[in-house]
């Protein structure tokens, strides 16, 4: 597996090579979704590199969303692996947050908060729409007692920023994670409360 990572990793370094890295790329979700238990000894190393390719902006829109999918793929595979994400250190914290970072990439114009009628998907992309999705997942694959606390946290701290796009990235994961653990949210029910009920000035947010 480390020789594989470095295979991989080499083969992004060269940009003209980029597809093939993306088949390596599909060949480790396979194995994740089949064999998870196979990747236990360098799990550390491996979700590391992925985290690192799904954050490097330079790389193409695809092959990072593929290493989003390797690590969903070893989430979701709870029942070949139960508990082994879960105990991996700072796991959840990192993942949320690169999912979260997704929900950024969103587009704005001042000419639509004049409109009487206001069209939910005006400005999204394709990474906003996949984070989207994949909040979803991560947090129905974990289970609501994992991932509310540290969510609830982070979200916490990006509804007082200045730029919108992190206020509304934490509404828009909230609704996602109510969504698949609606039981336990329920628990925070007087933190979110607190959290929702503002007046935000931007259009987009309110």
């Amino acid at each position: 597996m480390p020789v594989m990572m470095r295979a991989l990793t080499d083969t992004l370094n060269n940009k003209r090579r980029e597809d093939a890295a993306e088949q390596v790329l599909l060949f480790h979700i396979k194995l994740a979704k089949n064999e998870p238990r196979f990747l236990r000894r360098q799990l550390v190393d491996v979700v590391g590199t992925m985290f690192d390719i799904a954050e490097d902006k330079s790389l193409e829109e695809r092959t990072r969303h593929l290493a989003i999918e390797f690590v969903l793929a070893l989430v979701e595979a709870r029942e070949k692996a139960p508990g082994m994400m879960k105990k991996l250190p700072l796991f959840t914290t990192t993942c949320f947050a690169v999912l979260l970072n997704l929900l950024l990439d969103i587009k704005d114009k001042p000419s639509w908060h004049s409109l009487e009628i206001w069209y939910d998907q005006a400005g999204v992309t394709d990474n906003y729409i996949y984070g989207r999705e994949c909040l979803g997942r991560f947090s129905k694959a974990l289970g609501g007692k994992t991932i509310a606390p540290i969510e609830l946290e982070q979200l916490d701290a990006y509804l007082v920023v200045p730029e919108w796009e992190k206020r509304h990235a934490a509404l828009i994961a909230l609704s996602q994670i109510a969504e698949g653990s609606s039981k336990v949210m329920m628990k925070y029910l007087e933190q979110i409360v607190y959290m929702v009920a503002f007046q935000d000035p931007h259009p987009r947010v309110r």
